[in-house]
């Protein structure tokens, strides 16, 4: 009989079986090898850092900010937690040409934003928060001072018309309350959503009205701008920031559409049939254009106010046709100010999102009532149990998003009006002395704005390599994670996954493990903010395979992970949500991973395919065809739940080690099968031993054991074995086979495995081969 093995490695790898000693730590058995002390203390370090940073040295006014976006905590992660570990020379990862990337002005197609031809991504455009105070006052209690460390400051933004509103209210640097004390009114927003087409419902009709329109181009929604009149004899003004342009529509606005900027917000035609004219090129301008019939009544009222002076703020809805105006000359006639406080403890989630359509509806009423003058709302207080995660951006003009209608962006900006949110314990005070509490505080802001020339503000993603000499078609896998992550909630979002990509780095450097293809580890900023640092690389980083581009061939992401807070029936899941093909070799290596088993079934798991949602495969679905997200959610009262306070928020109390542990075995075990050739060979000779199967009532040498070594690239793999026999006197026919996985392991003691085939009784004596 003559040996002869066909050896094939599965997609699965060998189980660790987690161990928990006395003391409360976690250690894993060596089968897999992976390094989980090295992540745990990489968790810690991820979520000290709003501890270890002296905010008051960095002129941050003593306010922690943890790893935010742009602040001393995301320098500090950069300089002391990345460049100690992946940048320093003979670094623990293993990785080379660490590089620091600045985010700011793209200078071609790819740095605007789409459908438009001029206007530039407001990469690096940030409203930063100097100082704040809020002051809770009760006439039978002492004052109490509210700490920085438990609540939290929105700051004011909205729209980028804001400053040009000036000089009504101080909007980008004011001490809102001035220290005044202002009475606390609660409003419940789980109600009924406003009406749409009108968003400024219960305003006076002589500082509200609309009038129909006809969108002329596809450009997103005028979302605000205060309206300048040009009337014919008059030329565009230099200063266009944020302007919508009135004008006739004749042959004389030809060239003063050609005068207007990309700072402008749009254009509105008075269209006059008598004129017998018609402006055909809106699709080659830089903002929304419009136009309006002059034979509308309140087209001739809106012309004599703004010729008598008036100040008016538009809205576009290019989706119902409407351009909404509102005369805001009357703003500071303000007359009973108050504090408006929104109730989280019951709120209203089916979707999970934390930021439901009713809600935001809702909370743009309550907004836009401060613009009203009989009913001036100050500061809006968020209020409950759950969190500071309340996703209003900071930022202006963020509109790549292409929404075009307000009331439906996914990804809101800051408000009009200041905004707290407040921890579970203040809540509680508000609620009981909510008739006669009243509160008063100031904020202090600036905003930063990006130029061609200069960031807004400065910040940076950080970039590292594992190269090969040469990746087949220069393709690269991105692994990637975001350093930055909000305030109160940065151990598990996104720290466990920084660190969980620092693991994997240092293991193929541990193992002197050779991946097949170029490997790019990405660590962004700026995702709670709008995936700023994402959008920037691959905009400066363009997939595609002609010179300038790269050839990305997966990219595999690590968003929050690793928290064990849920509220009450609400059972959190780890997901891998995928657009990749091979979902189902993706399921089969979970399932040999067993997560839900290994984390004493307290969480849920599955494969979901995704093209792209809340984290930044929505900025790479387009960009690379295979994307693969880990993320740990299902439920806003668990997701992003910061306990009783929010300091206690960045602690470790809430992240689960355990879960950890299983998480990175299993990002790992992912990772493993879409970058490393899993090589493997017999080692020496395969030894062989023939011999008579028991109790088949012959003394034939039917049965052939081969006893083997393997050696593997990997320190541990599964590697499946097949034994085949075939009949050489019926041309190799297949007459029995077996198959059999092995856990192998360099890391041991190596011991001979063995396989054993039998030839089946109703075949003939003859030759045989293995």
């Amino acid at each position: 009989m003559i040996g002869i093995f066909v050896v094939m490695l599965t997609i699965s790898s060998a189980m660790t079986t987690i161990l928990f000693s006395d003391n409360g730590t976690v250690n894993a058995s060596n089968a897999v090898n992976l390094d989980f002390n090295y992540v745990w203390l990489r968790v810690q370090s991820f979520a000290n850092v709003i501890h270890d940073v002296n905010w008051l040295e960095h002129g941050e006014n003593g306010i922690p900010k943890g790893r935010s976006w742009a602040t001393a905590g995301e320098n500090y992660t950069r300089d002391n937690i990345l460049w100690p570990n992946i940048g320093i020379p003979n670094n623990p990862c293993g990785l080379t040409g660490y590089t620091n990337l600045s985010i700011g002005y793209v200078d071609d197609d790819r740095g605007k934003v789409p459908g438009t031809k001029n206007v530039a991504k407001q990469y690096s455009t940030k409203i930063v928060i100097h100082d704040y105070n809020l002051t809770l006052i009760n006439p039978d209690e002492p004052d109490q001072y509210i700490p920085y460390t438990e609540s939290f400051p929105f700051g004011l933004g909205f729209l980028p018309h804001d400053h040009l509103l000036s000089p009504y209210f101080d909007i980008y640097h004011r001490t809102h309350f001035n220290d005044s004390e202002i009475p606390i009114r609660f409003r419940s927003l789980n109600c009924e959503p406003c009406p749409l087409s009108n968003p400024y419902a219960g305003a006076s009709p002589e500082y509200y009205f609309n009038i129909d329109v006809t969108a002329l181009n596809d450009f997103p929604a005028i979302l605000g701008g205060i309206v300048e009149y040009v009337e014919d004899g008059q030329s565009i003004p230099e200063d266009q920031n944020d302007t919508v342009f009135l004008m006739n529509e004749s042959i004389s606005c030809e060239t003063k559409i050609q005068n207007i900027t990309e700072n402008a917000t749009g254009c509105i035609l008075i269209h006059d049939q008598n004129r017998n004219y018609n402006f055909g090129n809106a699709d080659d301008q830089n903002c929304s254009f419009a136009w309006v019939n002059w034979t509308d009544t309140n087209m001739s009222l809106l012309l004599n106010d703004l010729k008598n002076g008036s100040k008016y703020f538009a809205l576009l809805d290019t989706e119902t046709q409407t351009l909404n105006f509102f005369n805001c000359s009357c703003i500071i006639e303000e007359k009973t100010p108050w504090v408006g406080v929104y109730d989280l403890r019951n709120k209203s989630d089916p979707d999970g999102s934390g930021q439901s359509t009713v809600i935001n509806h809702n909370l743009l009423a309550l907004v836009y009532s401060w613009l009203h003058r009989d009913d001036p709302c100050k500061a809006i207080i968020v209020a409950g149990p759950l969190d500071t995660h309340w996703m209003l951006h900071t930022v202006n003009g963020w509109s790549w998003f292409n929404f075009k209608n307000i009331f439906d962006a996914p990804y809101m900006d800051c408000y009009w009006v200041p905004m707290f949110s407040v921890n579970a314990s203040v809540s509680e005070w508000i609620f009981d002395n909510i008739q006669t509490a009243s509160i008063s505080g100031f904020l202090d802001q600036d905003i930063y704005e990006q130029t061609h020339n200069k960031p807004g503000v400065i910040s940076h993603n950080v970039v590292a390599y594992r190269n090969i000499s040469h990746s087949p078609d220069d393709k690269i896998v991105v692994l990637s994670n975001r350093v930055d992550g909000w305030f109160s909630e940065t151990p598990g979002d996104s720290g466990v996954g920084g660190a969980i990509l620092l693991g994997i780095a240092k293991y193929l450097k541990d193992n002197d493990i050779t991946p097949k293809y170029n490997l790019t580890f990405l660590f962004t900023t700026g995702e709670e903010y709008g995936m700023r640092g994402a959008q920037h690389f691959i905009d400066t980083h363009p997939s595609g395979t002609d010179e300038g581009e790269y050839n990305y061939i997966h990219w595999i992401g690590f968003d929050q992970l690793g928290f064990n807070l849920t509220g009450d029936g609400n059972k959190l899941q780890t997901e891998i949500k995928t657009q990749n093909e091979s979902r189902p070799v993706i399921r089969a290596i979970a399932n040999d991973t067993d997560y839900k088993n290994r984390t004493n079934n307290f969480y849920d798991f599955c494969v979901n395919y995704s093209s792209g949602g809340g984290a930044e495969d929505f900025v790479w679905k387009n960009n690379c065809l295979n994307t693969i997200l880990f993320e740990k959610g299902r439920g806003w009262n668990g997701w992003h739940n910061t306990g009783n306070n929010y300091a206690e928020g960045d602690s470790l109390n809430y992240i689960d080690r355990n879960d950890v542990n299983v998480t990175f075995e299993l990002a790992w075990n992912i990772t493993k099968y879409f970058c490393v050739n899993p090589d493997c060979e017999f080692d020496d000779e395969v030894s062989y031993t023939t011999f008579d199967s028991p109790n088949d009532g012959d003394t034939l040498s039917d049965s052939i054991r081969a006893e083997f070594s393997i050696n593997s690239i990997l320190p541990s793999d599964k590697v499946m074995v097949k034994a085949t026999l075939h009949d050489q006197n019926d041309n190799g026919a297949v007459v029995a086979w077996k198959v059999t996985n092995y856990t192998i392991t360099t890391l041991s003691q190596s011991h001979p495995y063995n396989i054993t085939i039998t030839i089946p009784d109703t075949d003939a004596q003859g030759e045989y081969t293995l």
